[in-house]
């Protein structure tokens, strides 16, 4: 939990007494924070010029690091392979900073609307929904986090802040604050219209999508296998990085598609993406890096089975 204050400080908390563990100093005013999917690391992102982002370690609670980006930082978001920490700047024009996780760099700067504010990164990690509150009327940037370009821009409702995407990436949630009567967009993501405008009053500010317990899938799918592609295609300039994880596995009675999943270490695996094949090319990679890799059937009514043996991936 953030405290807004100088200098800043996050309040963490236990969940099993409600009692407050530690009291971590960051940036001042610390407005926003994003945990990395492994639970090591905390980013927390201070509304100041410069905009800083404080790294704490969650092991210890002491900062490991702390990140000069944009300005008047807002939301921030971790992409689900923990790579990248995706981080808005309120101001005009506004901006989207990118930072590596591996080494607190600062990857890209993508422009985006006016005033962004919330940001939310789709399950398999392909895009990054970011709402423009000081745009009008309030528009969403979708940035596709493989060239980190704004790949579209959904027209919401004015003031748009809060921003949050379903479990299954189908859609995207959009809390619109200035309105007089508060509403809600629903954006498709699969062609980015708004496909529903809820009102719910007064001024919505946050928003969250509650998880599913389904039913049992398919069977899991066996013989998980890959390699890496080629590390490196020529092109006018010269050679250029290309590098890729080819994963194949065998089918499973039952399944319509198959949901990919990719973790670090022994982190949680995290999910990037679906197949309606046995194979899966997966292009969002450090080459540098291997992964741990596992397939899991879905079945005609969305129901998902349990993981495959993981296969390890690396160039190494």
């Amino acid at each position: 939990m953030t405290n807004v204050t100088v200098p800043g400080t996050v309040s963490v908390i236990d969940s099993e007494n409600y009692s407050v563990t530690a009291t971590v100093t960051v940036g001042d005013y610390p407005f926003a924070v994003a945990i990395t999917p492994n639970g090591a690391y905390a980013y927390v992102a201070s509304d100041i010029s410069p905009g800083t982002v404080s790294v704490i370690d969650t092991a210890n609670y002491s900062v490991t690091a702390t990140v000069t980006v944009g300005d008047l930082l807002r939301g921030v978001a971790i992409t689900p392979n923990g790579a990248y920490a995706y981080v808005a700047s309120d101001i005009s024009p506004g901006t989207v900073s990118v930072i590596d996780t591996t080494n607190y760099s600062l990857t890209a700067t993508v422009t985006v609307g006016d005033g962004p504010f919330g940001v939310a990164i789709t399950p398999n990690g392909a895009y990054a929904y970011v709402t423009n509150s000081g745009s009008s009327p309030g528009t969403v940037s979708v940035i596709d986090t493989t060239n980190y370009s704004v790949t579209a821009t959904v027209t919401v409702g004015d003031g748009p802040f809060g921003v949050a995407i379903t479990p299954n990436g189908a859609y995207a949630y959009v809390t619109n604050g200035d309105s007089t009567l508060g509403t809600v967009s629903v954006i498709d993501t699969a062609n980015y219209t708004v496909t529903a405008t809820v009102a719910i009053g007064g001024s919505p500010f946050g928003v969250a999508i509650t998880s599913y317990t389904p039913e049992p899938g398919p069977q899991p799918p066996a013989n998980i296998s890959g390699a890496g592609g080629p590390k490196h295609t020529s092109s006018s300039g010269g050679f250029q990085l290309q590098a890729y994880y080819e994963l194949s596995w065998s089918e499973s009675a039952g399944a319509v598609s198959y949901n990919v999943y990719r973790a670090i270490g022994n982190a949680d695996p995290v999910y990037i993406g679906n197949s309606t094949s046995l194979s899966y090319r997966d292009l969002a990679i450090n080459w540098r890096q291997g992964y741990y890799y596992t397939v899991r059937a879905v079945d005609g009514v969305g129901n998902v089975g349990s993981p495959g043996t993981p296969v390890y991936l690396s160039y190494r």
